[in-house]
């Protein structure tokens, strides 16, 4: 009696082995199909933000024609009474080692010329010092429209931090961004107060 009740325990304790085995395997596959969804919604998340990403990289490389090129001679004729002249976009030309440079956008008003980089996030001092150290004198440089003219570097971006803003104005640089305006001059004041159109 005491064998049997102890093989009938064995039994048991073996069915429940194989039972709680059997629900692990459920438990495990169930799991593992959760998984491949999930990485399934997860490529089809995936897939979507990078549409999503060159979407907008696609709009940046507009922001020049859709925004600064109607925007700035609105801008100097209200801000400095200026008509612009003539005016260009993605400006390209070689130098003498037959490297292009090329150039976001460039306005002439008459003695004045107007040189406009253009960045989505103008968020770091070094990429304002390279445009106002490298691409405004090599602009001054190449460009035959910018010959004998006193020329201007912009900056120009969706939204400019105060403290880039700051530095564009210690350089005499014009700092352009979206604004109630449509396209405004953020340091207008202080630009005017320094006559940087006039010194």
């Amino acid at each position: 009696m005491l064998v049997e009740e102890r093989v009938s325990g064995l039994e048991r304790a073996m069915m429940q082995l194989v039972y709680q085995s059997r629900q692990t395997e459920i438990s495990i596959f169930q799991l593992s199909e959760e998984m491949r969804d999930f990485k399934d919604e997860m490529r089809v998340f995936k897939d979507e933000m990078n549409r999503k990403w060159g979407d907008l990289v696609r709009k940046m490389g507009t922001f020049v024609e859709d925004i600064v090129l109607p925007g700035l001679p609105l801008l100097l004729k209200k801000s400095f009474n200026l008509d612009v002249d003539d005016m260009s976009i993605r400006r390209k030309i070689k130098d003498a080692d037959k490297n292009i440079w090329e150039f976001d956008a460039v306005a002439t008003s008459g003695d004045y010329a107007f040189l406009v980089d253009v960045k989505g996030n103008y968020g770091r001092r070094k990429d304002l010092e390279h445009f106002k150290d490298v691409l405004l004198p090599k602009a001054c440089e190449l460009l035959p429209e910018l010959k004998g003219k006193k020329t201007i570097g912009c900056i120009a971006s969706f939204n400019l931090d105060q403290s880039i803003v700051n530095v564009a104005t210690e350089h005499d640089l014009f700092a352009l961004a979206m604004g109630g305006d449509y396209l405004v001059l953020l340091n207008e004041k202080e630009l005017k107060e320094k006559d940087i159109l006039l010194s």
